[in-house]
């Protein structure tokens, strides 16, 4: 009997010395967010593209489709000042409500119906029973001197993909627009700087599968605190467009 030689993979770094690594990578983290502006994140030179809220939904979405854009600012000429935001979830709820019912917004009316009077139809139709507090709710957004910390919170907690950067102003002009914080640009900031500190970059040389991070399908066994959610190439679009939303 020769018997079973059994080879094994030897223990990954991250569960050798996970502690330390996680507290120091944490650590690092904290102090970039707390040191760095949102200001520090925004391009030397870069084009901001603002739609007018009065421009009809259709030319308003083929404008995004033809620049790439998957959200933009909301000019209002008579308050001199961003006022919303438009982006693809709108697009979504747009194609979900003529699925429903087309005739309740036909392709012709999209030729004529306001950004803006979208908007407040979205509100009266998805915005729950409080739509008066909502439509009163200013705009959310955060000032160039923010910390990184701050802004990120800012977007998590209002469950937002992106939030204006302003400029506090002293006239009346209103405030200008800088840019667009969103958490990718902040965590590309946060690896540039990480780069730059060897014993806090050293932690995201590890196998994502060893991290506590991410949503995984339960059949990893890996503990996750939302649901995996998929789709089949077979899956209706409208099942899909309610994944998105």
């Amino acid at each position: 009997d020769e018997g079973t030689i059994l080879t094994t993979m030897p223990p990954d770094q991250l569960s050798q010395n996970s502690g330390v690594q996680i507290a120091i990578f944490r650590h690092r983290v904290s102090e970039i967010l707390l040191h760095n502006t949102i200001y520090d994140v925004v391009p030397v030179s870069s084009k901001i593209a603002v739609l007018d809220a009065r421009l009809p939904v259709k030319q308003a979405f083929k404008i995004m489709h033809d620049e790439g854009l998957s959200l933009v600012p909301l000019w209002d000429d008579q308050q001199q000042t961003v006022t919303g935001m438009l982006t693809a979830s709108d697009f979504v709820l747009i194609l979900r409500k003529l699925q429903r019912n087309i005739r309740t917004l036909g392709h012709e009316e999209l030729e004529m119906h306001s950004v803006s009077a979208w908007k407040e139809a979205k509100l009266q139709f998805y915005g729950g029973p409080d739509v008066a507090a909502i439509q009163r709710r200013p705009l959310i957004h955060v000032k160039d001197s923010d910390n990184l910390r701050d802004v990120a919170l800012a977007i998590i907690r209002n469950e937002i993909s992106s939030v204006p950067i302003f400029k506090p102003s002293t006239d009346s002009s209103g405030m200008p627009l800088l840019g667009l914080a969103t958490l990718p640009g902040i965590v590309k900031f946060i690896c540039s700087k990480l780069q730059e500190q060897p014993e806090g970059y050293s932690f995201l040389q590890n196998q994502i599968v060893s991290m506590p991070i991410g949503t995984w399908s339960p059949h990893t066994g890996k503990a996750s605190n939302r649901q995996l959610r998929t789709s089949r190439p077979s899956t209706p679009l409208n099942s899909c467009l309610d994944l998105l939303l």
